[in-house]
């Protein structure tokens, strides 16, 4: 694992990874597991027959400005994400709302909303699966969760992984 410090709002921790399942798709694949204070994002680079995948393990210090969280959230994709512009056959998947739970759910939706301007201002096809129908697609049921799979893995990586491999 490597730490990135950004900022004095947030820090990165990176982990590269060997694929923990099947991969049958080229293509660049993200997927992104929104939080108010804890973000989780995965990139799979399976455009050559070797792919490579990298997590990202974020904390954030909460704001209570809205368009100050925004901006960090943009931030940080861009910092993560900057060398996707522009290629080819990219699609990211955001887990979306958790409706049996009201936690923070306005702030998560600014989160969501930022990932998808995001993505399409770079030409990344963006698409909100709940997290339910991402955990039955890539582990069978909905009741598994990756960090419970995943468990040498950070938590909120583990499930924006879990995000990646449902477009696989």
């Amino acid at each position: 694992m490597a730490l990135m410090q950004k900022g004095s709002t947030w820090k990165i921790v990176k982990v590269e990874i060997e694929p923990p399942l099947l991969i049958t798709n080229y293509g660049i694949y993200i997927g992104c597991d929104p939080g108010t204070s804890n973000l989780g994002i995965a990139i799979i680079d399976a455009v050559f027959d070797n792919p490579k995948i990298e997590l990202y393990e974020i904390d954030i210090e909460r704001s209570k400005d809205a368009v100050e969280r925004i901006q960090t959230v943009r931030f940080i994709l861009t910092d993560i994400l900057f060398g996707l512009h522009g290629q080819q056959n990219v699609k990211m998947i955001i887990e979306g709302a958790s409706y049996g739970n009201n936690f923070r759910q306005v702030e998560l939706a600014e989160q969501r909303a930022t990932m998808v301007l995001w993505a399409l201002d770079h030409s990344i096809i963006p698409s909100l699966i709940s997290p339910l129908s991402i955990r039955k697609k890539v582990f069978g049921s909905a009741k598994i969760k990756a960090e419970d799979t995943w468990k040498e893995l950070p938590p909120n990586a583990a499930s924006a992984l879990a995000c990646a491999y449902y477009v696989l």
